[in-house]
């Protein structure tokens, strides 16, 4: 698939229908591959039962050999009350074993967890090769497209209505999108690291739950 697209210019930023397809992402031209994805009542009903939980984040770097046990162990108390926990980690499990065939490595950096802060304000790019997002639910991570950014502002740290060119052209990724970004350590992106932004949350007191799977990550921005 990725051969044939090889000698057409193809957009930056690719939605595909079809998670495998998500490996569109190795093509130099993109720098963002998105795949929006049904709803599933089984997971939605655990990932609510979560959401009104205080659980502690999952956050480890791994094999993903090891994953299966080292979730079970984090998550045990939900295993036995809530029937949807092995939704979840079917789910997981499927894309993080997707993410390290298209990394070409085992060995990756997960974070599952709730977030209440705004983190990442700010629009930028993070130091890393290539990192997969799946916002279970509640707001999704903003991006720019390519022919939306002021670099000049960007590079000067200037406030997120300056470095969006277009401020109702603010891209925004919906609650089950699983989405592959390429950060600034990417050697094959004629596109460039994305331009993006955790959404703002804090304020109106919204809740996240993320899952973030970072192949040689230097950093933990969402």
């Amino acid at each position: 698939m990725i051969e044939a697209l090889q000698a057409v210019k193809i957009a930056h930023y690719q939605y595909v229908s079809e998670i495998s397809s998500l490996d569109i992402i190795k093509d130099e031209n993109v720098n963002i591959a998105i795949c929006q994805r049904p709803e599933a009542d089984g997971l939605n009903k655990f990932i609510k039962h979560l959401a009104e939980s205080n659980f502690s984040s999952f956050n480890m770097a791994l094999d993903i050999a090891d994953f299966s046990d080292l979730f079970d162990e984090h998550f045990k108390i939900y295993q036995s009350v809530a029937s949807g926990y092995h939704f979840l980690k079917s789910d997981i499990n499927q894309l993080i074993t997707l993410f390290s065939n298209i990394c070409e490595s085992s060995n990756v950096k997960i974070f599952f967890g709730r977030v209440d802060t705004d983190m990442c304000k700010r629009f930028h790019v993070d130091m890393y090769e290539l990192r997969m997002l799946c916002t279970y639910t509640g707001p999704g991570t903003h991006w720019l497209t390519n022919d939306n950014i002021n670099h000049q502002a960007l590079g000067s740290f200037e406030p997120n209505n300056e470095i969006a060119l277009r401020e109702n052209d603010i891209r925004k990724l919906n609650s089950k999108d699983v989405a592959i970004l390429k950060g600034a350590l990417s050697p094959n992106s004629k596109a460039g690291a994305l331009v993006h932004k955790s959404p703002a949350i804090q304020q109106l007191k919204q809740k996240r739950i993320l899952l973030r799977v970072d192949c040689n990550s230097l950093s933990d921005h969402l």
